[in-house]
């Protein structure tokens, strides 16, 4: 539930209306007021951010893995908030207000680029996002999934062993062999294509090279990340 400041129409009934200063209405008479007032939805009464929601839930974002669950128009009301302090030269909470939102802005997009890593992963669902975040969330999923593609390596090919070659860690950390000649084995091909270059191996079903003859390489594909 959201801290009680933030909200201007829960439990307290806070409304504020054109040349009527905040007050509260008890929550029995507060449709009677609401509509008096003029407001012919909850769309039309706002949300009011104050100084302790801000830092309430800059706090709760920070301590918090999953994502806080902000108001609606969130952003637009601190940037208001904040200009309206601007405008009363209230510099020192000025700046408070911009650590505080910073903060926690800061505290949001950590955790968006960590979901957006699961989301591509598994498909773990994200609750809570902003619009304007929701549309970044999108962004980097899709990159996310394009970088994927582009480093996949092509299918291991299999090679066959010329000299006895003991156990090594290739390109990709990790470890093979080891080996004896006339051994099979599939090898990512930066791993084939090495073993090959220095004459330890050949592509499988090809001829061994002649003494002094290098065996033709693999392709040689990205290692993986």
């Amino acid at each position: 539930m959201f801290p009680m400041p933030v909200i201007a129409f829960r439990e307290v009934g806070h409304i504020k209306t054109d040349g009527e200063p905040k007050e509260r209405i008890p929550q029995i008479a507060f449709h009677e007021r609401f509509f008096a007032a003029g407001f012919k939805s909850l769309r039309h009464c706002f949300y009011m951010l104050t100084y302790d929601a801000l830092r309430g839930f800059a706090t709760e974002e920070r301590a918090k893995n999953a994502f806080v669950r902000l108001p609606e128009g969130f952003l637009a009301q601190a940037r208001e908030y904040i200009q309206a302090k601007q405008q009363l030269d209230k510099q020192d909470e000025v700046a408070t207000a911009k650590r505080l939102l910073q903060e926690l802005l800061d505290a949001r997009e950590r955790k968006l680029l960590v979901a957006a890593f699961y989301f591509v992963r598994s498909g773990v669902k994200v609750d809570h996002l902003l619009p304007e975040e929701k549309a970044l969330f999108e962004r980097v999923c899709a990159l996310l999934r394009e970088f994927q593609e582009a480093r996949t390596l092509p299918p291991a090919g299999d090679v066959e062993f010329l000299l006895d070659t003991p156990a090594f860690v290739g390109t990709d950390l990790q470890t093979y062999g080891p080996y004896k000649p006339g051994d099979r084995a599939p090898l990512p091909p930066a791993v084939a294509s090495l073993l090959v270059q220095k004459g330890a191996a050949k592509l499988a079903d090809a001829p061994a090279p002649a003494p002094g003859e290098q065996a033709p390489a693999p392709p040689a594909g990205r290692a993986a990340q």
